[in-house]
């Protein structure tokens, strides 16, 4: 897959048939995942789902980082426009 493309799935949404993108990316060894174009995660909710942390932004659009609570270091992320995350700091985001 060529870098910047990203697995996505189209949802029906829950009120109105509407529907919104899920990307799903893999947390790799603890080094950095990047977001999207267009997705950031300024003004996004964060929540864990298992060994998943999902950002949710405000459109309903949602990122899928598979595993990212899995391994020993958690993984920076990091923004297209450039901006970064440090992975404890996400996970302090996503609550307990």
């Amino acid at each position: 897959m060529a870098e910047n493309e990203f697995p996505t799935v189209d949802q029906a949404g829950a009120t109105g048939g509407q529907s919104h993108q899920v990307f799903v990316l893999e947390a790799g060894d603890g080094g950095s995942v990047t977001l999207p174009d267009g997705f950031s995660f300024g003004t996004a909710e964060f929540h864990a789902s298992g060994p998943d942390l999902i950002l949710t932004a405000p459109n309903g659009t949602e990122v899928v980082i598979h595993d990212f609570f899995d391994g020993g270091t958690l993984p920076e992320i990091v923004s297209p426009e450039g901006g970064h995350l440090p992975g404890a700091t996400a996970a302090r985001l996503a609550g307990p």
